[in-house]
């Protein structure tokens, strides 16, 4: 942005863009060290970049991943598989891939 780290971002950040919020979000989180993160429902556009963190982060801190597309969880040690807000599946993304068919069409129709 113009102005760099002096740049004018407005009222909660009104003048930035959805990704653009978000990623100061976690960068803010990220800054205070925190042993646990919680990552909710990120951009489509900011999905890679979030993954390759939690692949950097993988072992140093329990991260904990809401998502709608399974794309984002796929590389996470337990994935919990959650439907009408009940517990159906719990396992290895491979493991839940292998025995949901509904997450299966889920995951090749995101791709």
């Amino acid at each position: 942005m113009a102005g760099g780290l002096d740049a004018v971002i407005g009222e909660r950040g009104e003048r930035l863009s959805g990704g653009d919020r978000q990623r100061l979000g976690i960068a803010r989180a990220l800054y205070h060290d925190p042993p646990v993160l919680v990552v909710d429902e990120v951009t489509a556009h900011l999905e890679a970049a979030i993954e390759h963190a939690l692949w950097c982060l993988r072992g140093s801190k329990t991260i904990i991943v809401v998502a709608h597309r399974p794309a984002l969880v796929r590389n996470c040690d337990r994935v919990h598989l959650l439907r009408d807000g009940r517990l159906v599946a719990s396992g290895s993304y491979a493991e839940l891939m292998a025995g949901d068919a509904a997450l299966r069409h889920l995951a090749m129709s995101a791709d």
